[in-house]
């Protein structure tokens, strides 16, 4: 068996294991260490050990007592590397341009994003340029950011970022969101966006509570932006979301790609206009948080 892939002294060995099964497979343990061993020095013992983990971690699958790269794990990699297209894609690139392009009260923008991470990508674009606009300001001088959901859904596939912390203090701005749905994942969601101690005290968050809007709306700053999402792809959220009493019934990995990766055509209506913003955040703070 000669190997595609070159290797140098710092490729582990989980790497190298990872490499050999994507060219030949199924493998025992024992073929898999003799293909290690020619490139990389290492024990038996080491090679049984890392094959283990990465089967505990879903990576290889062992059927028969040989070894193959595990396809859901494919299909898992293959969504994060669609999604990383879809980060650094032209179109990305166009749609800031546009963005940028938003400067006077009245100017409108309207994009079809593909899918619920594209549309939050781009929801992120907003949410950063008002950020470094005010990243010098006290907390409590920030414009106020209202939004109004039906459920809970970057929180859910961002865990790490939004409690990986860096920066943090940049990134608060008070906040009041109303949520329609009460359900286990959009319980838990509100848990996540409250839980660091610094921003506690500036979140506002009301679940359970029926805003009346069918689509959902950010306002940041001056930027008022409508999210109307296909009929189909809220039938697929009720139907996840409601399934889930427990993280037990909670497939991770299935509703990232059913649901966050999934293509959808979801309509996002931007434009600028200080008055309506302001007016629509004092009246939603008003009804909803002032009782």
């Amino acid at each position: 068996m000669k190997l595609i892939y070159s290797f140098d002294k710092k490729t582990s060995i989980k790497d190298i294991i990872i490499s050999i099964l994507s060219e030949y497979y199924p493998l025992s343990t024992k073929e898999i260490y003799k293909l290690v061993k020619k490139q990389k020095s290492g024990s038996y013992q080491a090679v049984y050990k890392i094959l283990n983990q990465l089967e505990n971690e879903k990576i290889l699958k062992k059927h028969n007592l040989k070894y193959s790269i595990n396809k859901e794990w494919i299909n898992n990699l293959d969504k994060f590397l669609t999604h990383l297209k879809q980060i650094y894609s032209p179109k990305r690139g166009n749609v800031s341009k546009l963005l940028n392009g938003l400067k006077n009260d009245g100017d409108i923008l309207m994009i079809t994003a593909n899918s619920l991470s594209e549309s939050q990508d781009y929801q992120k674009m907003i949410k950063q340029q008002v950020y470094e606009k005010y990243r010098v300001v006290d907390v409590s001088k920030r414009p106020v950011v209202v939004s109004l959901k039906s459920h809970f859904g970057s929180t859910i596939f961002e865990t790490k970022s939004i409690l990986k912390g860096e920066n943090y203090s940049s990134l608060i701005f008070p906040y009041y969101a109303i949520v329609k749905n009460k359900t286990f994942l959009d319980n838990w969601a509100k848990k996540i966006t409250i839980s660091n101690p610094l921003a506690k005290k500036y979140r506002n968050i009301k679940i359970g509570v029926d805003h009346g809007r069918d689509y959902d709306l950010k306002i940041y700053d001056d930027i008022i932006i409508e999210i109307h999402y296909p009929k189909s792809l809220i039938k697929k959220l009720s139907e996840t979301y409601d399934k889930v009493k427990s993280f037990e019934d909670f497939n991770f990995f299935k509703a990232f790609n059913d649901l966050y990766m999934k293509e959808y055509p979801i309509k996002l209506i931007i434009y600028k206009d200080k008055e309506i913003a302001i007016k629509t955040k004092e009246d939603i703070i008003s009804k909803y948080f002032k009782n």
